[in-house]
């Protein structure tokens, strides 16, 4: 289990994998084995330093506890609140776990999928999709 907050000093810095999970889907040490893979090839692939290894003691995954779904269809809008909110309010204490839930509301992600909807359909040549649009 993790040690509370106050018998650990701060870890304001350490290479890692952060993930921001908005659903708890399964399989989410798969993913960051995956990456840490990624890394080890391309490590291997363009550094003259010779091989690398990359695993849960020198880069471990850090499961972020942010907010969650209500749906099955917001995971691009959770995803670009996530990136907004971690580079206005990055992560400055790394100790486990990385807690986040009141990063943003239901409301903000509400006002995101709308503002991103107005976007598109400023952008976006065919007028026939902004109309159906707004009767979603």
């Amino acid at each position: 289990m993790y040690k509370e907050h106050s018998t650990v000093p701060p870890i304001s810095c350490r290479p890692c994998i952060l993930m921001f999970d908005s659903l708890v889907a399964n399989g989410r040490n798969k993913v960051v084995n995956n990456i840490r893979n990624y890394l080890a090839v391309e490590w291997k692939t363009k550094s003259e330093r010779g091989p690398r290894s990359f695993n849960k003691n020198n880069f471990p995954g850090i499961f972020v506890e942010g907010p969650l779904q209500e749906n099955f269809c917001d995971c691009g809008v959770f995803l670009l609140q996530f990136v907004e909110k971690f580079f206005e309010s990055p992560i400055t204490d790394y100790r486990f776990p990385v807690e986040r839930k009141d990063w943003f509301s239901q409301q903000d992600i509400t006002k995101k999928r709308e503002s991103l909807r107005k976007l598109i359909v400023r952008l976006g040549p065919n007028r026939q999709f902004t109309e159906a649009s707004k009767k979603r």
